[in-house]
């Protein structure tokens, strides 16, 4: 079985940030069937692009965009790549960064299939800040990953699968809609619960209201679309859902604490 040392991948790596124990990669996968291997370090897997199917020994994994998996450094698998195009991110953790942070890296044992939206929300705000790469954004990063093995800690690996289904239905409902005009009403209908048990339900386990999470998800796909330089902001404000340009600039200042434009400005600096 193969050993895979810090920072290596089966593919062909779009972007490397290496600082403070954590290795943060994009990379192509060019292979279409990696065999039976484990890794040095802890890492997350959060797929941008295509289809792969990963297994351990005690199950299998579909992975499409947006799939978010957990691997302790001790966990043999291996992987299949669907025909076509595939891109993942990764995040790699070495055993000092948890020592650090006391972090108990043995509560999360094997492979984990992360399905909670507030994790994959953090992993993409991850994604976004290792564009830019400055001081200020490492520092980010790693408040960002407490937050999610924080959250990890409390949500047990084996609780996630029990979530309830109108709480997961409905935030990929969200995540698939965002860009629409969206009501609570819509989203209980599509849910079939009722409006206030929703509300109630979605709060209690993720923590965040459904507001709160429809501005997060337009945010964040808002922060991709920045990335290219074709898009006009009132382009980008309309495909995201907001309002108006106004209406943008303010949710988009609240959360990220920066204009649209000062982001975009930001990222063509890095």
């Amino acid at each position: 079985m193969q050993y895979l040392k810090k920072g290596t991948y089966f593919g062909e790596h779009r972007r490397r940030l290496e600082f403070e124990n954590l290795i943060i990669t994009d990379t192509e996968y060019t292979h279409d069937r990696v065999d039976w291997h484990y890794h040095q370090n802890v890492y997350f897997t959060y797929l941008l692009k295509g289809r792969l199917l990963e297994a351990n020994k005690k199950e299998s994994y579909n992975c499409s965009p947006g799939s978010l998996l957990f691997h302790n450094w001790q966990e043999p698998h291996y992987n299949i790549k669907y025909p076509g195009y595939a891109r993942g991110f990764h995040i790699e953790i070495e055993s000092e960064w948890f020592a650090k942070y006391d972090v108990d890296s043995d509560r999360f044992q094997g492979s984990i299939d992360l399905s909670d939206p507030i994790i994959r929300n953090l992993i993409n705000s991850i994604y976004r800040e290792s564009k830019l790469g400055d001081d200020a954004a490492r520092i980010t990063i790693n408040g960002i990953l407490l937050q999610i093995f924080g959250r990890m800690m409390k949500l047990d690996p084996a609780a996630q699968n029990y979530l309830p289904y109108c709480v997961k239905t409905t935030a990929e409902i969200i995540q698939e809609n965002f860009g629409k005009s969206l009501s609570l009403a819509w989203l209980a209908a599509k849910s079939g619960i009722h409006p206030v048990y929703l509300s109630y339900v979605f709060q209690k386990h993720l923590k965040i209201t459904i507001g709160q999470f429809i501005r997060r998800t337009r945010v964040d796909a808002a922060k991709e679309l920045l990335n290219n330089p074709d898009s006009t902001l009132t382009e980008i404000s309309s495909k995201c859902g907001f309002s108006d340009q106004s209406h943008f600039n303010r949710v988009f200042k609240s959360i990220t604490g920066l204009t649209p434009g000062d982001y975009r400005r930001k990222l063509i600096k890095y």
